[in-house]
């Protein structure tokens, strides 16, 4: 069995420039993967800050409106009281 040592040498070649290759698409779709999950993750925070800032302003109303309520109640107590 004897095989051409340039043959092979070409074929082993042609495979190492077909893996570089393909290594190196992987390696962009890796990066751009990441570039795409950090503008996700940036979107998410301002998401959630301006969630978190809409429930502390709707938290707060809320309680102005609680506060409210039990002024009104007082009021009337005070006024069934008399």
């Amino acid at each position: 069995m004897t095989f051409d040592f340039g043959v092979i040498e070409l074929v082993l070649f042609i495979i190492m420039g077909l893996l570089a290759y393909l290594w190196k698409n992987q390696a962009g779709d890796v990066r751009q993967t990441a570039l795409d999950l950090n503008k996700l993750s940036i979107k998410f925070a301002e998401a959630k800050g301006n969630s978190e800032a809409t429930n502390k302003t709707l938290f707060s109303s809320i309680e102005e409106m609680k506060e409210a309520i039990a002024r009104v109640e007082n009021l009337l107590l005070k006024d069934s009281m008399k």
